[in-house]
C-alpha cells in the first residue's frame, strides 16, 4: 500500500492510500502528562469581525468573511442592522468572549459610532483579561489617526462626543481603547491598489494564528512530524518546474495516510491549486 504526492507547476495533489519501518520509542506516561489534560476550552468561533457596516458591510468586511470562511474559519459577523441602546447586546458580547480572534476593521467612520466604540471597548477588555488576539485592519485610515483620534477619523469621534454628550469617564474609555487598538501591530489598507491580495494575507496570517490545517489530524499524533520533515526536505531538494512523485509504502493501519494528510497541511498553502485525494485500498487493491 502506498501514498503518492504529486507536485507540478504551481499545483499540489495528494493521493492518498506511507513508512514506519523503526518502532516507536516513547514514554507515554511522560507524555500523557506533558501533553494531555492541558487543554483549554475550544472557542466557539474563530473570529470575531467588529466593523463600521455603514462603511463596509457590504465591501470588504462581506469579501473578508467569505474569504474567512472559504477556509473552514468559523466567523461571527453581526449581519443584522445595529440595535438602539447605549450597550451591545449579550449576544454580541457572548460572541466576543466566544472567538479566538477579534478582527477590527478601522474605517473612516468607525469612530463615529457609539457601538462600534463600545463593541471595541469591549474586545480591548477580553484582550486585556484572556489575552485574546486582537488583529486590527486599517481600512482608508492611516494608524496613527487611530491612535491619536486625528484627521478623519478624530472628526468622526469629535462629531460623536458633541452630538451625544457621554459621560466623561465613557470618552476616557473611549481613547484608552482606541490608542491601544491603534498601536497593535496589523494590516494597514491605506490606498490599497490590490484589495484581493490584502485578503488573501489577512486570511494567512489568521490560518497561522489559529494554526488552521485543511486536513483532520489528531492531536499528539505520534511520531509524524520527523517523518513529515523528512519527506518535505526531499521535496525542496527537487526542481521547482518538475513532477516530483513520494511513494510512501508499508503496511495498513500503521500511519500512512496521516502522515501524507500532515504534508498537505504543511505544504498546500504554498500553492495557488490543491487538492487531497482519497483511493481506498479496498477499491483499487487491483493496482497493486
Amino acid at each position: 500500500m502506498v501514498s503518492w504526492f504529486v507536485k507540478h507547476a504551481g499545483r499540489a495533489t495528494l493521493c492518498e492510500p506511507f513508512w514506519i519501518y523503526e518502532p516507536f520509542d516513547i514514554d507515554f506516561k511522560s507524555f500523557c502528562k506533558n501533553n494531555l489534560g492541558t487543554q483549554k476550552p475550544s472557542a466557539r468561533y474563530d473570529v470575531f469581525l467588529s466593523f463600521r457596516g455603514e462603511d463596509t458591510r457590504a465591501s470588504f468586511t462581506s469579501h473578508l468573511s467569505s474569504s474567512l470562511s472559504n477556509y473552514g474559519i468559523v466567523v461571527f459577523k453581526d449581519d443584522n442592522d445595529l440595535p438602539q441602546g447605549n450597550n451591545i447586546s449579550i449576544e454580541l458580547q457572548r460572541g466576543i468572549e466566544n472567538s479566538t480572534i477579534s478582527i477590527v476593521i478601522f474605517s473612516k467612520d468607525y469612530a463615529g459610532s457609539k457601538w462600534c466604540l463600545n463593541e471595541l471597548s469591549k474586545i480591548m477588555e477580553v484582550h486585556r483579561v484572556q489575552g485574546q488576539v486582537v488583529l486590527p485592519v486599517f481600512y482608508g485610515v492611516d494608524p496613527s489617526e487611530v491612535h491619536n483620534q486625528i484627521s478623519s477619523f478624530g472628526e468622526a469621534f469629535q462629531d460623536l462626543i458633541q452630538r451625544i454628550s457621554p459621560l466623561h469617564d465613557q470618552v476616557l474609555r473611549w481613547r484608552i481603547d482606541l490608542r491601544e487598538a491603534g498601536g497593535i501591530a496589523g494590516f494597514a489598507m491605506l490606498n490599497s491598489r490590490n484589495e484581493s491580495e490584502d485578503i488573501k494575507n489577512i486570511v494567512e496570517h489568521v490560518c497561522e494564528v489559529l494554526d488552521k490545517k485543511d486536513l483532520f489530524i489528531a492531536d499528539h499524533s505520534v511520531g509524524v512530524n520527523s517523518r513529515v520533515h523528512d519527506l518535505i526536505k526531499i521535496s525542496r531538494n527537487q526542481p521547482a518546474n518538475r513532477v516530483l512523485l513520494l511513494g510512501i509504502w508499508g503496511m495498513g493501519g500503521i500511519g500512512k495516510t496521516v502522515i501524507a494528510k500532515a504534508i498537505y497541511n504543511e505544504i498546500s498553502r504554498n500553492f495557488e491549486s490543491r487538492s487531497f485525494l482519497f483511493v481506498l485500498y479496498e477499491e483499487h487493491r487491483d493496482w497493486t
